[in-house]
């Protein structure tokens, strides 16, 4: 495997997209390393770092549908008896965050031993986004909470009414919707995020708030809507 790695590591820095590269990857005492950097401009490191435990197993619930090449090297770790360490270090701010996974671990998300659902993955995915909160989506308008309803997935976003109109935006409440959907995934982040949710055959609700007089406009996107603009 020292030798596969080896041919690996001539390859790296290996492009993620948008998220950031696989920077290197080690191998030393059974030890595999995974180094990657990532882009922070959609994720802040330094708000995760704060709940390793809960990223290691969000990031164990997303694996489990690894395909391909990520697989294939899983499966290496384990015939070679080897321990897996994650190392995410943030462009920016140089926040590290990092998951050890025994052999026994790398196992059991191969072969999904929980029986990982696509509902729990999306779960895993509104956890990890939820750490992220508050952020500033534009001026006045801030993304504040992040949760399932019934069949629809609800993104919160206080309007600060002493710089917007929370009126404006129900009144253009259409024109707006059109506008949002060529950014629904704009981002890889974005699309995978959309992509879990077609997955469980929920919808999108974006829910605006105004913060001085509670007033609430939905901007809805059914689950056929999504999966048109998946396509």
């Amino acid at each position: 495997m020292k030798k596969q790695i080896d041919e690996f590591n001539q390859t790296c820095p290996i492009s993620i997209g948008n998220a950031g590269e696989i920077t290197k990857v080690s191998y030393d005492n059974d030890i595999v390393t995974m180094l990657f950097t990532m882009s922070e401009v959609y994720m802040d490191f330094r708000k995760l770092a704060d709940s390793p435990d809960k990223f290691k197993s969000m990031m164990a619930t997303n694996l489990t549908q690894m395909q391909g090449s990520s697989r294939v090297l899983f499966n290496m770790l384990v015939d070679a008896n080897a321990t897996l360490v994650t190392t995410f270090i943030g462009n920016t701010t140089r926040t590290e965050i990092s998951a050890r996974f025994s052999t026994d671990e790398i196992r059991d998300i191969l072969n999904n031993k929980k029986g990982v659902t696509p509902l729990d993955r999306l779960k895993s995915l509104i956890e990890i986004t939820k750490m992220q909160f508050p952020i500033v989506a534009e001026e006045g308008i801030t993304a504040t909470d992040l949760y399932i309803e019934n069949d629809n997935v609800i993104f919160v976003y206080s309007v600060d009414e002493t710089i917007g109109n929370i009126y404006a935006i129900s009144a253009n409440a259409d024109e707006i919707k059109i506008n949002m959907t060529a950014n629904i995934t704009a981002t890889p982040t974005a699309k995978r995020f959309m992509q879990a949710v077609t997955t469980c055959e929920k919808g999108l609700v974006y829910r605006y708030k105004g913060s001085a007089t509670g007033f609430a406009v939905d901007i809805a996107f059914s689950p056929d809507e999504l999966k048109g603009i998946a396509n």
